[in-house]
């Protein structure tokens, strides 16, 4: 495969006064030096401001995969410091054994062919070199760029290239303005979707993947995947995932016999033949596994092409066609029909129904499932179908495998299309970046059930680790570099990375270094569960992945909610990120948050939380509990059914949408919450739903006369969104556009000690008036209780006040109908209104009701319920506008959209489709616990308003 020499970049990643680093991956070693210059200017100007001479020397991840990420460091004492307010330009000095490159001579910074694709001028404009702005010294000229779930094999277009749209000279945030343009972008998770490729894509990182770690004589992989759990068990048929006797519960190294070490190539692991694999073997626990990640090559490829197309694979004599699998690469061979899997577990490779003729002869061994097709389900024992009904029941399957295939290889380059954009949007903007679960797999860490089963896997384990790994070197290392470079684990974790797959070596990866990184990685830690409530302990890997960024005027904090997690229980929910109400205990909280106030003069603290903290009221407190509750219901059939269905396994709730929610663990909620409060002024940024939506949270302790206010923006996500039926119930059922449109809030008062006698109920009703599950909270300490569905006229004791309460309310976009954009604005209703009620039954009430039938129809059309919630591939904008004494923070939604009347392919260009505003003081709020208590389904009459 011929490979250029920039594999992916210039991404900017971490940007201070003091400090200015630049990601790249290259095809081979190099030296790289990041040059300034003040101002935007062309490239070869003469005058550099400054210069990380004599550059930063790239780490050796694979035969040809080169990773560094150069850093220009300023001593604080220099009169250069950088300042905000200005623009700065910079440029890349790449030197290798063959020459000097720079971005220029590259070819970045003009319109033209570029890896045989259209390019896009890094500097937006011709000759340009890319620039950036650091954060302003004022608030309310602050621009941050956030957004997340960018899942390539989805349907929507990609909202990440919209970003460089808005960034053009006439956008909203024009790149030449340094107080306008985006000062940080932040990807709050799922940047890759590591167990939902297309197998299209699978079948391209697969290759890709071996060249970037390396081949053997023959073009066979030299990076090695063990498939043990299965193999080692293959005397009795399975009846459960379960089945697999006490040898498949332990965890091998890769330094077990060749017999369970195979080439990570398509004969042995087939792109869309996965989920046996995945579901089995790995254990885990997605159920989009058929073409799910394993190799460090497949993941490096990966990450590799969701950024840049320069390893796209094209069609040679032509100008930019790629060359995509086809049918054919992507088939799978008939199948054998057996009647259990394992049966065939051991038959050797070779003849017309296999996936070995692509490997030399030596490395022929044995094929995991290779007459399996996992898109298709074998027989069932009481199948009476003829030889002949099955053939056309397998006809009609690969006709519809052909399809799908096709309908992948459309969104595949219309994916590639947009990534010269991308590309300048990462050029351009100081990006940072935090995982969440599709980084590595879906429901990762999900539980404690999870952990035992996963990383007792072989598989489960090399793929855990090689997705870390991938993370680290594509994500982590340039949120803060430094930290790579001091004395520590963070540096010990690239040293052992470079001895993966050293060189030389027939195969890898090398047992005593992976097992190394293991325990850095913390793979060998499970958390201490509680003899008296079950629940399970957080625990403590000795690499850490939470950061921070400062401003002049914020604090940016981003959130590891994914390896430092505590369990309510064994089968969970988790507490995303372990905290505890006293905060003078050490916890994972009070790691990643430092303490608050700001003493430095900044206004806001802006958190990256990759789930949301506060969904809308009407989700958290009403719909997630029962559908936490309705996924096991679905999931129970399938869990009482032998064989190798994945149903719920054992586990309660194992969709992560029904129960990673912050919520479902009260007390590790109000400890962040704790945590917060003494900031007054918190945003909260969040993906990972798939859809867009604003909360605000007033938030009082004991003794404060005014609250901290805690406000909640989602934008989610870049490339996926809920699944239809979702939006179509929005859209068409009258009642959920009542409940969605109705202001539902939540309140919660909670006592640090179980208080005695904290309610007070009206004369006439007992405590047996009162719902069991308030009974029960009240016998729970710390004791959280709702302040509604209790009896009318309970109150709060005047003489045990709560220690902390608060009030959530959703936000919905004010705006007047002619200033949205006209995709969503309603059909004008111009029959007059007076003759419709005056003449009931006439002609002019028929025109009334037709009226309005086209305006709902249209707006069906159009989506567009989008007031507070957006169902839309989208990303978000954060701004703040001071209004008077009040700072407010603002949230717009940008997304595109085409009017049912439009015709033709013209590129959709985004507008601001959602706008928020949240106060960031309310003092004219009443907390809850000065208010009556209410009865059930008195919800709405509490909210107040999030806007002025």
């Amino acid at each position: 495969m011929d490979l250029p020499l920039l594999l992916c970049g210039p991404i900017l990643r971490r940007v201070e006064p003091t400090l200015v680093s630049v990601w790249v991956a290259l095809r081979e070693p190099a030296t790289v030096t990041v040059k300034l210059w003040e101002g935007r200017v062309a490239a070869g100007a003469s005058n550099v401001f400054l210069s990380s001479d004599p550059g930063t020397a790239t780490l050796r991840v694979g035969g040809r995969l080169h990773v560094a990420v150069a850093t220009l460091k300023i001593p604080v004492t220099s009169p250069r410091v950088l300042q905000p307010g200005r623009l700065y330009s910079y440029d890349l000095s790449i030197a290798t054994n063959s020459g000097t490159s720079t971005l220029n001579s590259l070819g970045l910074l003009t319109a033209g062919q570029v890896f045989g694709r259209p390019s896009q001028p890094l500097g937006f404009e011709e000759h340009f070199l890319p620039s950036f702005s650091l954060p302003p010294a004022t608030i309310t000229d602050l621009r941050v760029v956030f957004g997340s779930c960018r899942r390539v094999n989805c349907d929507h277009l990609d909202a990440m290239v919209w970003i460089d749209d808005v960034m053009q000279a006439n956008g909203a945030c024009p790149f030449s303005d340094p107080l306008k343009r985006p000062h940080q972008l932040f990807l709050g998770g799922d940047q890759i979707y590591a167990d939902d490729v297309s197998p299209v894509q699978l079948r391209m990182s697969i290759d890709l993947g071996k060249e970037l770690i390396g081949t053997v004589a023959g073009g066979g992989a030299i990076e090695r995947l063990i498939v043990d759990n299965l193999r080692r068990n293959v005397s009795a048929a399975p009846t459960s995932f379960d089945h697999y006797g006490p040898s498949a519960t332990r965890k091998t190294s890769p330094g077990d016999a060749d017999d369970f070490a195979l080439p990570a190539d398509h004969a042995y692991f087939p792109a869309g033949r996965r989920f046996l694999l995945t579901t089995v073997d790995a254990q885990m626990t997605t159920v989009d596994g058929w073409a799910h990640l394993f190799s460090l090559g497949e993941f490096a490829a990966t990450y590799l092409s969701v950024w840049s197309d320069a390893c796209w694979p094209r069609k040679t004599g032509t100008t930019g066609a790629l060359d995509l699998p086809t049918d054919e690469q992507l088939m799978p061979d008939p199948p054998a029909w057996p009647d259990r899997i394992p049966t065939y577990l051991d038959a050797p490779v070779g003849g017309k129904e296999s996936r070995g003729h692509d490997l030399p002869e030596s490395e022929r061994k044995v094929s995991p499932f290779q007459n399996y097709d996992v898109f298709f389900d074998p027989p069932k024992p009481d199948d009476r179908r003829t030889p002949e009904q099955r053939a056309e029941a397998y006809a009609k399957h690969v006709e519809e495998l052909k399809q799908k295939f096709e309908a992948h290889r459309a969104q595949l380059t219309l994916f590639e299309g947009g990534l010269a954009k991308v590309r300048r949007v990462l050029a351009n903007i100081p990006t940072y970046m935090i995982f969440d679960d599709h980084d590595v797999t879906d429901d990762w860490n999900l539980n404690r059930t999870w952990y035992d089963r996963v990383y007792n896997r072989s598989l489960g384990v090399m793929t855990i680790r090689n997705a870390l790994v991938s993370y680290a070197l594509f994500q982590d290392w340039g949120n803060d570099p430094l930290k790579y470079e001091r004395l520590g684990v963070h540096r010990q974790l690239l040293e052992r990375i470079a001895g993966l797959f050293p060189a030389g070596e027939p195969k890898g990866p090398n047992a005593t270094v992976a097992n190394d990184i293991d325990a850095l990685l913390g793979f060998n830690l499970f958390g201490v569960v509680d003899d008296l409530d079950g629940s399970v302990s957080a625990v403590n890997p000795p690499v850490t992945w939470h950061f921070s960024v400062p401003g002049p005027k914020h604090l940016a904090v981003a959130l590891d909610n994914r390896t430092r997690r505590s369990f309510v229980s064994r089968n969970g929910p988790p507490g995303n990120v372990a905290g505890s109400l006293d905060q003078t205990q050490n916890t994972p909280q009070t790691d990643q948050v430092p303490p608050g106030p700001f003493t430095d003069g900044k206004e806001v603290l802006i958190v990256i939380a990759p789930l949301q903290v506060l969904g809308p009221p009407i989700l958290d407190e009403l719909v997630a509990p029962a559908a936490f509750r309705a996924f096991d219901v679905t999931d129970y059939e399938k869990l009482l059914q032998p064989g190798l269905r994945i149903g719920s396994r054992g586990m309660m709730g194992t969709n992560p949408d029904a129960i990673e929610a912050w919520a479902f663990d009260p007390k590790t909620l109000e400890a962040l919450l704790r945590r917060l409060e003494p900031y007054r002024h918190v945003v909260l940024l969040s993906g990972d739903v798939h859809y867009s939506a604003s909360t605000v949270m007033s938030y009082w302790r004991k003794g404060a006369q005014d609250p901290a206010r805690i406000v909640q923006f989602t934008s989610s996500g870049f490339k996926n969104v809920m699944p239809s039926y979702i939006t179509t119930v929005d859209r068409s059922m009258a009642l959920a556009h009542k409940i969605v449109r109705a202001k539902i809030g939540a309140e919660r008062l909670g006592w640090n000690v179980k208080p005695s006698n904290p309610v007070l109920l009206p004369a006439g009703t007992t405590e047996a008036d009162v719902p069991r599950a308030l009974r029960a909270r009240l016998r729970l300490e710390p004791t959280m209780i709702p302040t509604y569905g209790w009896p009318q006229g309970s109150v709060v004791n005047p003489a045990q006040m709560p220690d902390w309460s608060w009030r959530v309310e959703p936000i919905f976009d004010r705006r007047a109908d002619l200033a949205r954009p006209p995709a969503i604005q309603p059909l004008e209703i111009t029959v007059d209104a007076e003759a419709m009620l005056t003449e009931p039954g006439g002609p002019r009430a028929l025109q009334g009701y037709e009226a309005a039938a086209a305006r709902h129809q249209r707006a069906v059309k159009t989506l567009r319920n989008s007031r507070q919630i957006l169902f839309r591939s989208n990303f978000g904008v954060v701004r703040f506008e001071q209004h008077g004494t009040v700072l407010h923070a603002i949230h717009e939604v940008y997304t595109a959209a085409r009017l049912p009347e439009d015709v033709g392919d013209t590129p959709l260009k985004p507008e601001l489709f959602m706008m928020h505003d949240a106060g960031l003081a309310a003092p004219e709020q009443v907390r809850p616990e000065i208010l009556s208590l209410q009865p059930l389904g008195a919800e709405e009459t509490r909210v107040t308003t999030a806007q002025p």
